[in-house]
């Protein structure tokens, strides 16, 4: 009986534990189970007595104790604890219940807020991707255009891409070069037949050089030019026209070897200077002189030999175009050197022997 006493003292201290978890847990409903809590206090109390008897083996008066009203006490603690349980059953279960919707509810925004933001996404990026590529393609058919209409010195974009688009365009940039040599070909080609042609009606090399350089100008911006011719010895050179010189009609003359002009004879290549302010070479005009900044010396050769010299003062470096020109132009002003001294010999052969037979007839 004593243990069973012990049980009961330990089952009242776990049941006051379990009732302030409860309390804690569900404050909602702490006067319920604060007026269960006083029911069971007041039948512990009143099981005091009953415990009491049945320790002291008085067992009729404590059966009698415990129907005469404990044990309605009793289950009116028990039918509160249980009323008490249930309603937190029902508190707990609608509660989770609305967890579970909000829970439900915060996943369904969640999901439609990313479903939301990825369509978003995708058709933010289609937009980017599309102008990108609408954009290179108008910029592709814009070099297309430019290459078909003969805009050639347009740069090609996108030739760096190591895509189809960069194919493409280096591809475009191909056929722009190719292009663009034809239509120098061709302008050089049209450049030379109209610089040779008026070269083919000079009667001395005066008329010669005014006339090659005057029309060279044309293509090729000059302060001045001179040609300088080479003498029957192919060893000195003298100067026998030229385009915006000071005293045209005054002789110079340069051995093999001597100055810029020999020195080009005996090397038989182009040359090349930048002149810099301390140089004294100058070009006269009415308001006073011009410093040119590039001169170019070039040999003109027939037949292995240098029959001439050309000298240049270009108002600018000579681009790509203007210096294929100037390539292809020598050879025809070498071969039409050649005629026109070949013309000026035979009309001299002419004139001397139409003087003797003049003579001869007088005599």
């Amino acid at each position: 009986m004593r243990k069973i006493d012990a049980e009961i003292d330990a089952v009242y201290a776990e049941y006051h534990a379990l009732v302030a978890g409860a309390r804690e847990l569900a404050p909602d409903h702490a006067a319920r189970i604060t007026e269960a809590e006083a029911l069971f206090e007041k039948v512990y109390a009143d099981s005091r007595e009953v415990r009491t008897k049945a320790l002291a083996n008085i067992d009729g008066q404590a059966f009698h104790l415990l129907r005469s009203g404990l044990s309605n006490r009793f289950e009116e603690a028990r039918s509160a604890m249980a009323a008490g349980v249930e309603e937190s059953h029902q508190a707990l279960h609608v509660s989770a219940q609305q967890a579970s919707y909000a829970t439900n509810r915060t996943i369904i925004i969640t999901w439609g807020t990313l479903g939301i933001g990825l369509l978003l996404s995708i058709g933010f990026s289609g937009l980017l991707i599309r102008r990108e590529i609408a954009g290179v393609l108008v910029a592709l058919r814009g070099s297309i255009q430019d290459v078909a209409e003969g805009r050639l010195d347009r740069t090609i974009p996108f030739g760096d891409r190591s895509n189809e688009v960069g194919e493409i365009s280096r591809a475009l940039a191909v056929l722009q070069r190719v292009a663009r040599e034809r239509d120098m070909q061709g302008w050089v080609k049209a450049e030379v037949a109209a610089t040779i042609e008026p070269l083919q009606s000079a009667e001395d090399f005066a008329s010669f050089a005014q006339m090659l350089l005057s029309r060279l100008s044309h293509s090729l911006p000059l302060l001045y030019g001179a040609l300088y011719l080479a003498d029957e010895s192919r060893r000195r050179f003298i100067r026998v026209g030229g385009f915006a010189i000071d005293a045209p009609g005054e002789t110079r003359s340069f051995a093999i070897g001597e100055g810029l002009v020999g020195q080009c004879a005996i090397d038989r290549r182009p040359m090349a200077l930048d002149t810099c302010s301390n140089d004294h070479l100058q070009v006269a005009t009415g308001l006073g002189g011009l410093m040119p900044r590039h001169l170019l010396l070039m040999p003109v050769i027939h037949q292995d030999s240098v029959s001439a010299v050309l000298e240049l003062a270009p108002i600018g470096s000579p681009d790509e175009q203007q210096k294929a020109l100037i390539e292809a132009l020598l050879p025809s002003v070498a071969m039409n050197a050649e005629i026109l001294a070949g013309n000026i010999e035979t009309r001299k052969l002419l004139e001397e022997s139409q003087i003797q037979t003049a003579s001869l007839a007088a005599s």
